[in-house]
């Protein structure tokens, strides 16, 4: 059946669905993320929801984990700029990662997999979805 608006309604409602999943997505409360390092690269706001999107909607039983996100700029910058270098912890395990990449929202969505990926490794299965956590353009880090 065709729609009198050529169908763009289901499009908003769909979109604002999606916006309405990312914006009231939540991390589970014993998730904790510290992200220090350099100013030209600060956490982005929607990394929290871009993790529990990651998630899936089921709840997830995980025990009290704190991530460390460290992001540093190289000082040889030939492809990449940042250097993510993220720490797990919590009372079983003890882990950690380095990656090199070369922008800010390259470092964003690759600390958001990593985080939901330690926390459940079928988060990765989710990840073929665009990423949610890339700040606007023209916020900070190149």
């Amino acid at each position: 059946v065709p729609m009198p608006d050529g169908g763009r309604a289901a499009g908003l409602f769909a979109l604002f669905s999606l916006f309405a999943f990312s914006a009231n997505a939540q991390l589970p409360p014993q998730i904790s993320i510290e992200w220090t390092g350099s100013p030209l690269c600060q956490r982005s706001a929607g990394l929290d929801a871009e993790v529990a999107r990651l998630l899936g909607p089921e709840p997830v039983r995980v025990e009290p984990t704190q991530f460390v996100a460290r992001v540093d700029e190289l000082a040889e910058r030939t492809l990449n700029y940042y250097r993510l270098t993220l720490s797990v912890s919590s009372e079983t395990r003890r882990a950690e990662r380095s990656v090199e990449l070369a922008t800010c929202g390259d470092v964003q969505d690759a600390a958001a997999l990593l985080i939901a990926t330690a926390i459940d490794p079928n988060a990765a299965l989710r990840a073929s979805a665009a990423p949610a956590c890339r700040d606007p353009p023209g916020s900070a880090g190149p």
